[in-house]
């Protein structure tokens, strides 16, 4: 498909997160998550992701997005994590701290902070491996930059 198909699919499956019905919303999530296989999602697609998926809090939906935003980079894939972090689903939690890590900058540090004090060893270990790296990041610009 070229590129103006690729991105209405992108929002096609974007738009069934907005349905009431949960299938329909796991379906579309797990669409982009197969196009996002092929090839990172636009960066229109990822603002209006960001926009969109927050409120959902199905587990299933937020493990196919954190999987279709695991290869890309920028503002709008971080916000998703952010709001992954907060997620009431443990397994979220802690695939939104391997996202933060994989994609380590200084800024998040701030974010995982909360995510070092969690109860559940899996999550406290991925945000503290997050956090290291996000560190890295910070002493890695400051050498750069002196």
């Amino acid at each position: 498909p070229n590129y103006a198909d690729r991105i209405a699919e992108e929002f096609r499956s974007i738009a069934q997160l907005s349905e009431t019905n949960l299938q329909l919303r796991r379906q579309g999530a797990l669409q982009l998550e197969r196009l996002a296989a092929d090839r990172p999602l636009s960066e229109a697609a990822l603002a209006r992701l960001a926009a969109v998926a927050p409120a959902d809090n199905d587990p299933l939906v937020w493990r196919s997005l954190l999987e279709a935003i695991a290869r890309n980079r920028g503002p709008a894939p971080a916000r998703l994590a952010y709001a992954a972090l907060s997620h009431p689903d443990p397994e979220t939690r802690r695939r939104a701290c391997l996202y933060l890590e994989n994609h380590a900058r200084p800024e998040h540090s701030a974010v995982l902070a909360v995510s070092l004090e969690e109860r559940d060893p899996r999550i406290c270990l991925a945000a503290i491996r997050a956090y290291a790296a996000c560190a890295s990041a910070a002493t890695l610009r400051a050498v750069r930059m002196s």
